[in-house]
């Protein structure tokens, strides 16, 4: 690479432009980071522009969802679960409590199992 003269005249020697040189093209072709995968490896322009294909040929749903773990609540009964509010005074609430200590269970099944009996004995 040729040495501009400017350099010289101001007494840059020539290994020193040329130690510039070097280090500039090595930024410039530096790949740009884009941030990390959950592993921690770098995601760069390559793996962006080869996400970015994927997306554009479309997804396969059906695989997309395999691919989740199994998350959120277990269901209960047939369909997805409601959740109902109710108030309960101090007293009640403590009695629940011990219950669903003693029990070995949760408020939650406690409840649940109550309102089932309650129902069914009408």
């Amino acid at each position: 690479m040729e040495v501009h003269e400017s350099a010289r005249k101001h007494g840059v020697e020539d290994r020193d432009i040329q130690h510039a040189i070097d280090h500039a093209l090595v930024i410039v072709s530096d790949e740009r980071i884009h941030g990390h995968t959950r592993s921690g490896e770098p995601i760069g322009d390559a793996e962006v522009r080869a996400l970015a294909a994927e997306a554009e040929a479309g997804f396969d749903v059906e695989t997309l969802i395999g691919r989740r773990g199994k998350r959120g609540r277990p269901t209960l009964g047939s369909a997805p679960a409601t959740v109902e509010s109710v108030r309960l005074d101090p007293e009640l609430r403590a009695e629940l409590l011990e219950r669903a200590q003693s029990e070995g269970t949760t408020t939650s099944e406690i409840i649940r199992e109550a309102l089932r009996r309650f129902l069914h004995a009408a």
